[in-house]
């Protein structure tokens, strides 16, 4: 029991190389080899997460340095349905002192719409 709880707080500290090791047979053994086996498991899991976020670090700064490279506005967004406007920006002597850009969601409009539609094909054959 003892190298088994040297083992957890090893692993409680962050050394996910702690194990157990083989103990002798027995209620104690079978739940070493459990032991060891979940840390391997915790072990292997958390290598792939570090890998994973080293990945995004990387495309995060590739990606980072494409959109500080451009001299272009860049205006990403879900696969939403969305209408524009542009229009001048004028400054007080009346100007032109740029652009201003609006970029509306149109989604709530569409569910109202549909909730409409749904509603007339529900209400229209009864009234007829």
């Amino acid at each position: 029991m003892r190298r088994l709880t040297r083992a957890a707080e090893r692993i409680q500290a962050g050394d996910f190389s702690a194990r157990v090791g083989a103990l002798a047979a027995g209620e104690v053994g079978t739940l070493a080899a459990a032991f060891d086996a979940m840390v391997a498991a915790v072990e292997e899991k958390t290598v792939a997460l570090r890998d994973a976020a080293d990945d995004e670090v990387r495309l995060r700064s590739r990606l980072e340095a494409v959109v500080a490279g451009m001299s272009d506005a860049l205006v990403a967004g879900d696969a939403i349905p969305v209408a524009s406007t542009v229009g001048p920006l004028r400054v007080p002597l009346g100007e032109p002192g740029g652009t201003v850009v609006l970029l509306r969601d149109l989604r709530p409009e569409q569910k109202i719409e549909q909730m409409k539609s749904e509603l007339l094909s529900r209400v229209g054959p009864a009234a007829g």
